[in-house]
């Protein structure tokens, strides 16, 4: 059966795209990410899986490091993983749950605050539609998610301009907001390595990992 891939951005859906899999792009448009994922599993499905780059809660993590979730915190719901295919992912580390936002979480206090109400160690915009879709269906479920931001590193707001609906980026709106905030360029630059390590990870993780359901 297929395996269903919830991601963020087209990037994310670049690297996991192979025959198989069936990718669903979220674009920050969790309604429209729901009715699709609907769509999606009216056939059935191998599993749901949410895949690409969050932000850290935890302070031991850095941009690049790879968190397999072992629930997903979602409006005060915890939604378990799969154990078996958690575990598979993880290849030995040890799976840690991640919370669910509807908003970017741009700033570090916002970050730590989130991290004391739910206790998760990071936080993406994914995969609480994906873990609710699966456990509506009763179709098993799973989420990488590689960090592309430190707890202690914000987002500039230019670089939060820049997302499209669609999964893309629109640079022209990232060009513009950094016209109007110009001193946020060392920012945006190491957003762009921190982004630039994440990605870097996800495609490692997707060329060296079984992604299907054990």
């Amino acid at each position: 059966m297929t395996l269903i891939v919830v991601v963020g951005l087209a990037s994310e859906a670049r690297i996991i795209a192979r025959p198989g899999v069936r990718v669903v792009i979220g674009g920050g448009q969790a309604a429209a990410l729901a009715d699709q994922l609907e769509a999606a599993l009216k056939d059935g499905a191998a599993g749901v899986l949410s895949f690409g780059v969050c932000g850290a809660l935890d302070l031991d993590l850095k941009a690049g490091d790879i968190v397999v979730a072992s629930a997903v915190i979602v409006d005060g719901d915890t939604l378990p993983a799969d154990i078996a295919w958690a575990a598979a992912l993880a290849g030995g580390a040890k799976p840690r749950p991640i919370t669910a936002s509807d908003t970017v979480v741009a700033l570090p206090r916002d970050k730590a605050a989130l991290r004391i109400a739910s206790g998760a160690a990071a936080v993406d915009m994914e995969s609480g539609v994906a873990a609710r879709a699966a456990a509506r269906h009763d179709v098993r479920f799973a989420a990488v998610r590689a960090v592309s931001d430190s707890v202690n590193r914000g987002l500039p707001a230019a670089a939060i301009a820049g997302f499209r609906a669609d999964g893309g980026v629109d640079v022209g709106a990232v060009l513009k907001g950094l016209a109007k905030a110009p001193w946020e360029l060392p920012d945006l630059i190491r957003t762009g390595l921190d982004v630039g390590a994440a990605f870097s990870a996800l495609r490692r993780f997707a060329a060296t990992t079984t992604l299907s359901p054990p």
